[in-house]
């Protein structure tokens, strides 16, 4: 059965007239009975009772009447989203990021990214920088946001955002007072420090910061999720460097101080597979965390003109 013949019978049956309904299909009259008396072959069975004054369909003509229009309009909405997702206007995205990237940068770019395509479902999954990279890889998500430097071969890695790293202290710590903290005061604290194996090179940059100081933190413990660090904080353990982001992770037991000559900054990039940079879905998604950025700079430039 051709998808053609069912438009012409609906055609057909709408009007009720041979000459009508080739005018409104481009087709004459006879080619429109040829694909009406195809069609009815086809079935086996007749649909439309015909003279010379007029047509009406047969029992079984309204039944396919019906069934043809939902099919139809089935075959219009197929292909209405093949051709939205392949424009990459519709679809499915999944997203990892990492904690800190979801007190403010993740809700930013979900809001400025739905409002131009509503379409587009976005799953979010917390992952640690490692994880996500090895969920990349397989293919478990399409983007993810991660801590820099990260190497990795087959991922495509842009810089999206930076901030500044700050010393957090429990609260009643004899720095707590101070305006802000020389790194080289903390060579002798109980240090959390961010677990290598999940974010090297964020982890090596706050390492650096201290060995810029002149001395490697006497590590107390090791953690892989920020909120560990600032719960270890909190209960008086020790004390942290990490991005100004982690404020928010943060209790008003644990107190953050700007770093004394550090120039050192957090890094947050986007990653996917180099294989998919040209699927549409991806790329749009890509160009609108960009403008984003590009957004950001300016109002950031705008403050600092006032």
């Amino acid at each position: 059965m051709e998808i053609q013949w069912l438009r012409s019978f609906v055609v057909l049956s709408d009007l009720l007239h041979f000459g009508r309904s080739g005018v409104a299909l481009n087709l004459s009259q006879s080619a429109l009975s040829v694909q009406m008396r195809k069609l009815e072959q086809h079935l086996g069975t007749q649909l439309l009772l015909r003279d010379r004054r007029s047509v009406h369909l047969t029992r079984a003509g309204e039944t396919l009447l019906l069934d043809a229009k939902r099919i139809l309009s089935d075959l219009d909405s197929a292909e209405r989203r093949a051709k939205q997702v392949g424009d990459g206007v519709r679809g499915h995205l999944r997203l990892g990021f990492v904690s800190t990237a979801a007190t403010e940068f993740i809700p930013d770019i979900v809001r400025f990214y739905r409002t131009k395509y509503p379409d587009v479902e976005l799953s979010l999954q917390n992952l640690r920088t490692r994880d996500q990279v090895e969920a990349l890889l397989r293919q478990q998500i399409d983007v993810g946001f991660i801590r820099l430097p990260f190497p990795a071969e087959d991922l495509e890695i842009s810089l999206i955002a930076s901030e500044p790293f700050r010393c957090f202290l429990p609260k009643d710590h004899r720095l707590a007072a101070n305006a802000e903290v020389d790194p080289v005061q903390l060579k002798s604290e109980p240090f959390f420090l961010y677990d290598r194996s999940k974010a090297p090179g964020f982890s090596d940059r706050i390492l650096s910061i201290c060995l810029n100081a002149g001395f490697s933190p006497y590590t107390s413990q090791n953690a892989s999720e920020m909120q560990t660090i600032l719960s270890m904080i909190n209960a008086g353990l020790g004390v942290s460097i990490l991005p100004t982001s982690a404020v928010a992770l943060g209790s008003e037991q644990v107190i953050n101080l700007p770093l004394t000559g550090c120039i050192t900054k957090s890094e947050l990039g986007i990653a996917h597979l180099r294989s998919t940079a040209q699927d549409p879905l991806l790329r749009h998604f890509v160009q609108e965390v960009q403008k984003l950025k590009a957004l950001d700079q300016q109002e950031r430039s705008s403050v600092k003109d006032i």
